[in-house]
């Protein structure tokens, strides 16, 4: 039983020292927010009642300045070209070459990158954190990590694993049953 309350309170007290950390991190990256400050404030207050989700919003949010996005006309060449490979396999290999032969080519100077700091939307990050700690809950292996490590394994991998969080989400039925 002593275990249990060891365990709660260094879950409190990590939570209470990463969002202390964070601080002046969260204010340098709300000021590097521009004009998206007021989406970002928005998820901040969405979980001020909620003390580890708030954490989660201060972390994310004080990293945001090292991460971004890309768009652009070429980048869907790309993933039309991941699609192929992802679905055949190898089996793409000859559709890819034409693809690549074609004028649907990739080219990276159509590419232009976000800063995620200055664009994600206040819905989209809810979004985000919320799934992180659906994925928490659902998996055994996640509700036993020391919840710095929690915040860096979610939080600090980029945006890209919205894919993965898709799948994650419609297939937690069949991952509750095993």
């Amino acid at each position: 039983m002593n275990r249990v309350y060891y365990v709660i309170f260094s879950i409190i007290i990590l939570s209470l020292v990463s969002c202390v950390n964070n601080t002046d991190l969260l204010h340098d990256a709300l000021v590097k927010a521009g004009m998206n400050r007021i989406e970002l404030d928005k998820v901040l207050n969405h979980y001020k009642s909620q003390e580890e989700k708030h954490c989660a919003a201060v972390f994310l949010i004080s990293n945001m300045p090292y991460h971004a996005s890309m768009e652009g006309g070429g980048l869907e060449t790309y993933h039309h070209i991941y699609n192929l490979f992802s679905e055949e396999g190898t089996a793409s290999f000859k559709k890819i070459d034409s693809i690549q032969s074609s004028k649907q080519r990739y080219n990276i100077d159509s590419v232009k990158y976000k800063q995620d700091i200055r664009h994600l939307t206040s819905e989209e990050l809810i979004e985000i954190i919320d799934d992180a700690f659906y994925v928490r809950e659902l998996f055994p292996w996640c509700k036993g990590l020391p919840f710095d490590i929690f915040l860096s394994m979610f939080f600090l991998t980029g945006f890209l694993w919205k894919d993965i969080r898709i799948i994650i989400k419609s297939s937690a039925k069949y991952i509750k049953q095993s």
